[in-house]
C-alpha cells in the first residue's frame, strides 16, 4: 500500500537510490554474462560458417537473440519508459539540463539503434531461410545455386559488406556498453572516498574542454604543415606518415603517447632540406604538445582536485 509504513519507506529518496543502484548493477551483470561465451574466444573464425543442420542459412544462426539479450532489451524498454515519465513530469528543458539524463538518453538510443539493426539483419536472414525452404530441394545448400541476395546470408563474416546491419549493430552495441559502465559514476558521490574523485573527474572534463581549444589550434597547425611538406612524397617514404591528411592526423595523434617513430620524417630520396625541416617541425611539435601542453593540462587537473579536497565538506 502506498500509504503504509512500508510504502513510505520504499518511496524515500534513499530506498529509491538503492533500488536504482541494484537495478543498474543487475543490468551490468547481464552485459557481462552476454559476453561471457566469448571470453576464451569464439567457436568459429571469421572465415568459417557453422550451422545446426545442412539446410540452415548461416546468418539465421548468428542473428538470433540470446536470452541475455532479450533481458537486456526488456531492461532498456523499462528505462525508456522511466525516462519518458521523467521528461513528462519535469519538462524537456529541465531534463536536458542534467548531464546524467543526456548520458542515459544517448545510451538508450544507441541500444535501441543496435537492436533495431540486429533485428533487421535477422529479418533479412529469415527471408533467405524461407527462400531456401521453399525453392531449394537439396539436402545441403552449400552446393545449391542461390540468388545473390540469398547466397549473401550464407557467407562467412569475412565476406560481409561494411554496411551490413549486423556489423553496425555490433559496433553500436560496443559503444552502448562503454556508456553503460561509465554510468556507474552516478552512484560514486554517495561514497566519501570515491565521491571527491568523481566530482574531480567532472571538473577535469571541463578543464580538458578549455585545454582542447589550444590543443586543436596547435594540432591542426602542425598537421596541415606536415601534410603540405610530405604530400608530394607519397610512395617515397619508409612509411606513409604525413603523405595524406588521415596519415598526418594518426601520426601526430599517436605521437602524443610516444607511439610514432622518428622515421616518419625520413625520405628515401636525398632531399635533405625537406627532411631537416620535417625533423625540426616534428621536434617542435613533440616539445610543444608533450612537454608544454600536456604538463599544463596535468597542472590544471591537479589544481582542480586540490580545490575539491579543500572544500570536501561543501562538495
Amino acid at each position: 500500500m502506498p500509504c503504509s509504513k512500508l510504502g513510505q519507506i520504499l518511496r524515500s529518496p534513499f530506498m529509491k537510490f538503492v533500488a536504482h543502484a541494484v537495478s543498474f548493477t543487475l543490468f551490468l551483470g547481464l552485459l557481462v554474462i552476454n559476453a561471457s561465451d566469448r571470453f576464451e574466444g569464439v567457436k568459429n573464425l571469421p572465415n568459417e560458417t557453422i550451422t545446426d543442420h545442412p539446410r540452415q542459412v548461416f546468418r539465421v544462426k548468428t542473428t538470433q537473440f540470446s536470452w541475455t539479450e532479450m533481458l537486456i532489451m526488456k531492461w532498456v524498454l523499462g528505462m525508456i519508459w522511466s525516462e519518458c515519465k521523467e521528461i513528462w513530469s519535469d519538462g524537456p528543458r529541465e531534463y536536458i539540463m542534467h548531464l546524467w539524463n543526456v548520458l542515459d538518453f544517448g545510451m538508450l538510443s544507441i541500444f535501441v539503434a543496435s537492436f533495431t539493426a540486429r533485428f533487421m539483419a535477422f529479418l533479412k536472414a529469415s527471408k533467405a531461410q524461407q527462400y531456401v525452404d521453399m525453392h531449394v530441394p537439396d539436402d545441403d545448400i552449400s552446393n545449391a545455386s542461390l540468388p545473390d541476395e540469398v547466397a549473401y546470408f550464407t557467407y562467412a563474416r569475412n565476406k560481409w559488406r561494411p554496411s551490413d546491419p549486423q556489423i553496425i549493430s555490433e559496433g553500436l552495441y560496443a559503444i552502448a556498453v562503454v556508456l553503460s559502465f561509465s554510468r556507474i559514476a552516478y552512484i560514486l558521490p554517495a561514497n566519501e572516498s570515491f565521491g571527491p574523485l568523481q566530482i574531480s573527474l567532472g571538473r577535469t572534463v571541463k578543464d580538458i574542454f578549455k585545454f582542447m581549444v589550444i590543443f586543436i589550434m596547435v594540432f591542426v597547425a602542425f598537421m596541415i604543415g606536415m601534410f603540405n611538406l610530405y604530400s608530394y612524397y607519397l610512395g617515397a617514404k619508409y612509411n606513409p606518415a604525413f603523405t595524406t591528411v588521415e596519415e598526418s592526423f594518426k601520426t601526430l595523434f599517436w605521437s602524443i603517447f610516444g607511439l610514432s617513430e622518428v622515421i616518419s620524417v625520413v625520405l628515401k630520396y636525398d632531399h635533405k632540406f625537406i627532411e631537416n625541416i620535417g625533423y625540426v617541425l616534428y621536434g617542435v611539435y613533440n616539445v610543444t604538445m608533450v612537454v608544454v601542453l600536456l604538463n599544463m593540462l596535468i597542472a590544471m587537473i591537479n589544481s582542480s582536485y586540490q580545490e575539491i579536497e579543500e572544500d570536501a565538506d561543501v562538495e
